[in-house]
């Protein structure tokens, strides 16, 4: 099977679309299948320690030319201009390359376009009506409710309408569907999308197999989060909740550690400041994953926290499963599928999202109780077990040849 794959987020861009794209490509690679990706050139959270791993990767893709990077216009400011400049620039790149390469070089089977942003769903969409060849949409958020959710457009602007006009449009032309959780599936079938099959996040089995069980006294007084500083993450009540910990003498000898950048950072700094916070929390630049990993073993909290809003309880954060690989207890404010997966293994304690006392008592708990949670913790590591990304890729495949056995009977 031959599978052109179009993401704008592709390694090292260091996001969950980038991890979830680069891991899937290489499984069905080791399985056979013959995968291209088309893509934008990195632009998105790139590790400093990963310069020169950076330069391997583009070089690897210029010789190789299995990955077609496009150039995209740099996000410059806020508002609603900027962001629709930025990803039409990869819609038309990518679809310009897109046709170069089916008419001269080389023909897929199957598309699997990764949304959002949902605009590479167009390319998809676009590729498969020009060639003949089915698209598999794949869905890993909501939009444009979730950029409603982030406070990045208005529910009652033109923005937000095009935004629904285009997400039912590509649902329904879609010859079928992947998305990352249960709840998300069936919010997709009541929109009118075909064919749905969940295709979880998950992690590398290869992960797995190396990670050795951390006593707590190997670990750091430390609270670690590790992901995107934006505005759906909370990291502002985070700082005020750790400012009241400290509240405790007991306690003062704990760090707060953030790893990652995103579009609030300068605030989150400012905060951080202004709180005399400055030598108890300390923001680090993004790492690489397996930088990321490292981290996560020798904290002694992990801490993730997802805004309070309908759109996120049909998804399941990417974090969950890498967090879990880490067997560390996890203090988390979210919903949905992904509550149900840490409260199963008694080792994390879950807190109403975004609720500054009841994350700082969750967090208070967690110290306070850490030996008991800590030798819980391993159960999170059986859990992710069952989520490896190998796993994943199977049940893609399957996806891929029923959407194949749909289509050509048509």
């Amino acid at each position: 099977m031959h599978i052109l794959i179009i993401s704008q987020y592709f390694p090292p861009d260091i996001t969950a679309a980038a991890f979830r794209m680069g891991e899937t490509k290489d499984c069905l690679e080791r399985l056979g299948f013959d995968v291209r990706v088309i893509t934008a050139e990195p632009h998105k959270g790139i590790a400093n320690s990963s310069f020169n791993k950076y330069n391997d990767i583009i070089l690897k893709d210029t010789l190789n030319s299995d990955v077609y990077r496009v150039p995209v216009k740099h996000l410059y400011g806020a508002g609603l201009i900027p962001y629709l400049m930025h990803y039409m620039s990869f819609v038309l790149r990518a679809l310009i390359k897109g046709i170069v390469i089916l008419k001269y070089n080389w023909r897929p089977d199957i598309i699997w376009a990764s949304s959002p942003p949902i605009f590479t769903g167009i390319v998809g969409s676009l590729l498969s009506k020009l060639f003949n060849i089915p698209m598999v949409l794949d869905v890993r958020d909501i939009w444009p409710e979730s950029a409603v959710s982030a406070g990045q457009i208005s529910r009652n602007g033109l923005a937000y309408r095009i935004g629904r006009w285009l997400e039912k449009k590509l649902y329904r032309e879609a010859a079928s569907i992947t998305c990352i959780s249960e709840p998300m599936s069936e919010y997709l079938g009541l929109e009118g999308a075909r064919y749905v099959t969940i295709v979880y996040n998950g992690v590398m089995k290869s992960w797995i197999d190396q990670v050795e069980i951390n006593a707590t006294d190997n670990c750091q007084k430390r609270i670690l989060y590790a992901g995107n500083i934006g505005r759906v993450q909370g990291i502002d009540i985070l700082i005020k909740a750790f400012a009241k910990i400290l509240e405790q003498k007991e306690l003062d000898d704990w760090r707060l550690e953030i790893i990652g950048s995103g579009a609030i950072q300068p605030y989150i700094e400012k905060l951080i400041h202004d709180s005399n916070l400055s030598d108890r929390v300390i923001i680090h630049p993004p790492k690489t994953k397996e930088e990321v990993i490292k981290e996560l073993k020798t904290s002694s909290i992990l801490f993730m926290n997802l805004k309070g809003d309908a759109v996120f309880e049909l998804t399941i954060p990417s974090k969950v499963f890498d967090y879990l690989i880490a067997a560390r207890p996890i203090v988390a404010g979210i919903k949905g599928e992904g509550y149900n997966i840490l409260k199963s293994t008694g080792a994390n304690i879950l807190f109403e999202p975004n609720n500054l006392l009841d994350m700082a008592n969750a967090i208070r708990i967690a110290i306070n109780l850490l030996e008991s949670f800590s030798e819980k913790a391993a159960r999170n590591l059986q859990v992710v077990k069952h989520f490896t990304r190998e796993e994943a890729t199977l049940n893609l495949i399957s996806a891929f040849q029923k959407t194949l056995d749909k289509y050509s009977s048509n």
